[in-house]
């Protein structure tokens, strides 16, 4: 039977979340527990030496929730779209950040939020 990194790390994750102390985060626990444990270290020795990506997919899938679509959210959109072409290592969203974000654009943002809220 071969063990993959993601099995391993899943393990190692589950253990630590078990003495995972108030106020620690999940990835300060994790570290404590390959570190300061027998097990730990063990499991994480294993882990080395396994084969594969030691990604561990979400459990779930988070549902994005559309936004209203307005004139001026669609212009907004356009205008990322054009940003992305002129940028095409850019993700939609990061094009569609950027061109929110630009000054330039300031007041088609302000008019795309009170067109949002007066739609709820």
């Amino acid at each position: 039977m071969t063990t993959t990194k993601s099995e391993v790390c899943k393990l190692i994750a589950s253990s630590a979340e078990k003495i995972r102390q108030q106020g620690e985060t999940s990835a300060q626990a994790f570290t404590r527990y390959i570190t300061k444990t027998d097990e730990g270290r063990k499991l994480f020795a294993i882990h080395k030496r396994a084969t594969g990506s030691d990604y561990i997919p979400p459990a779930e899938q988070v549902q994005k929730i559309a936004a209203p679509s307005t004139p001026s959210l669609r212009r907004l959109q356009k205008l990322g779209d054009e940003v992305r072409k002129a940028n095409p290592t850019l993700s939609v969203e990061q094009a569609f950040a950027e061109a929110y974000a630009d000054p330039s654009n300031r007041e088609i943002v302000m008019l795309e939020k009170r067109e949002r809220l007066s739609a709820a």
